[in-house]
């Protein structure tokens, strides 16, 4: 989400997805740069400050931007208070990113390589080596692999691709685009 036009657009569609839900309460946060993040929360007619400052403090705690939370909450008969509200919200905002876990979206460049047949195996093997995801294959007179590089590793990239075709491959750029890669716990 890299704006605030498809965080409203995901909002609406969790309202009309659980439309019986007596609160959507949200949080996100979008942009680059700290000091220039967009944030926005709502508490949804939940008592003033409960249940989005709550779920707005996950995700900047966690440093999480270009995110949106939707907790949409039923009412079950028990009044939380307004402690137990923050606790409610706060935990199942953590409880989302828990089970969605955490990855880092790093730039990267699209790739179209076309080779000869005889170098999908190696190909396929190296590429997953390297860590290059495959988006697609297509195989004609040649075969073709549409993949999706980090910035950071194209050189190597390009030159192994040379090496294990001995120079028949013929590797076209395309955009740059962001991939997710996978965060390492400390």
């Amino acid at each position: 989400m890299t704006s605030e036009q498809e965080a409203q657009a995901f909002l609406q569609g969790e309202k009309h997805r659980y439309p019986d839900a007596g609160h959507h309460v949200y949080a996100w946060i979008i942009g680059g740069e700290a000091e220039q993040r967009l944030q926005r929360f709502s508490d949804d007619g939940e008592p003033q400050g409960t249940a989005g400052p709550p779920v707005l403090d996950v995700l900047a705690k966690a440093n999480i931007v270009d995110t949106i939370i939707v907790v949409s909450r039923y009412f079950g008969g028990t009044l939380l208070g307004t402690g137990g509200l923050v606790k409610a919200y706060g935990s199942a905002a953590s409880a989302v990113i828990a089970a969605a876990g955490l990855c880092a979206m790093v730039p990267g460049r699209r790739y179209t390589l076309r080779f000869p047949y005889r170098f999908v195996d190696i190909m396929q093997y190296q590429l997953g080596l390297a860590g290059v995801e495959i988006e697609e294959k297509s195989f004609s007179a040649d075969v073709t692999f549409d993949c999706l590089v980090e910035l950071t590793e194209e050189a190597a990239f390009l030159q192994s691709i040379e090496n294990h075709t001995q120079g028949q491959a013929r590797a076209a750029k395309g955009e740059v685009a962001f991939l997710p890669k996978e965060m390492k716990e400390d």
